[in-house]
């Protein structure tokens, strides 16, 4: 019994390993060689860029979770306030913020809910260069394939 409960966790970890290598194989490459960044998407998804940011969502209208990346200058205070002030905007729900690491680079994670109204989800990452302030956000429904997405963020200048 305890060889054939060996063989099923050995096969599990199997499948899951081979899953993750196929599912990962159907993202595409998104690369902003002006700026100088690079983030991965599902293949099936549209992505659109631009110098405001970069959006991704789902072919069928958007009517899932949105991932967006803003982008500010750090002089640029006026954008500063508006994409990076969670403050103002969500005063009546729960914030929870911690640090984070992606590809060495440091930021903080901000998970933003409301017990009265489960259909509000936002999570984001805020990435502070010198240079340019970044902000990976998924918004709308709590997708976890945004984990794979903020995760392969990678400043390339």
């Amino acid at each position: 019994m305890k060889q054939k409960f060996n063989y099923l966790i050995i096969l599990f970890l199997i499948g899951i390993s081979s899953y993750s290598q196929t599912n990962k194989n159907d993202w595409k490459l998104f690369v902003d060689k002006e700026i100088g960044y690079s983030i991965e998407y599902p293949k099936n998804w549209i992505a659109k860029g631009g110098k405001g940011g970069f959006m991704c969502g789902k072919e069928s209208g958007f009517t899932n979770a949105e991932w967006t990346m803003w982008l500010s200058k750090p002089e640029n205070t006026e954008r500063i306030d508006f994409i990076f002030n969670d403050k103002e905007l969500y005063k009546d729900y729960n914030i929870t913020k911690r640090p984070i690491s992606i590809n060495g680079v440091n930021g903080l994670y901000s998970l933003i809910t409301h017990k009265e109204k489960p259909n509000e989800y936002i999570e984001y990452i805020v990435i502070k260069t010198e240079s340019i302030w970044y902000k990976i956000e998924n918004s709308g429904i709590k997708d976890n394939e945004f984990d794979s997405f903020y995760k392969s963020f990678k400043i390339t200048k």
